[in-house]
């Protein structure tokens, strides 16, 4: 039986060796990649890669909510109601009126057009407030990376 086996070690004699090389190099590979410098780089990157996806994703957001805003501007300023614009297309008026930016004064100062900035406001501050808590969870620990942009837009110089 131990000659059988023996001849049989001979016969498979590669097969042994690669798979003896595969599993050496295997070890080999898991012990680096637990190296506590490879680790801690693996760690560092990690928290990168986070933070790049939740600025993608607030940007991201921004546009849609900036693509959205932009075309119910151009619909309430072009219109003649005092209504926020739905998504119902009407036909634009054919005759001509006071110009564009007397228009838009007047609609942004109708009650309506109060109504329009405060969404436009909420979205931007709440877009905001997503990124500075997505910001705090990718680097724990970096105390308050948004008390900056809050300070600026709650000082009351910009809206009085």
């Amino acid at each position: 039986m131990i000659n059988e086996g023996l001849d049989y070690a001979i016969k498979r004699k590669k097969w042994i060796l690669l798979l003896g090389a595969l599993g050496f190099s295997t070890y080999g590979a898991y012990r680096v990649c637990n190296l506590p410098s490879v680790v801690k780089n693996r760690d560092r990157a990690m928290k990168v890669l986070s933070a790049l996806a939740s600025i993608t994703e607030f940007f991201s957001d921004s546009a849609e909510t900036l693509g959205v805003i932009s075309r119910d501007l151009k619909e309430f300023i072009q219109s003649d109601s005092d209504q926020i614009p739905g998504y119902q297309i009407e036909s634009p008026n054919t005759h001509p009126g006071p110009s564009f930016s007397d228009r838009a004064l007047d609609k942004l100062f109708s009650p309506a057009g109060y109504g329009f900035a405060s969404i436009i406001v909420g979205s931007f501050s709440r877009n905001m407030v997503m990124a500075i808590y997505a910001d705090r969870e990718v680097t724990p620990g970096s105390g308050n990376p948004g008390q900056k942009w809050v300070d600026v837009i709650s000082d009351d110089r910009w809206w009085v």
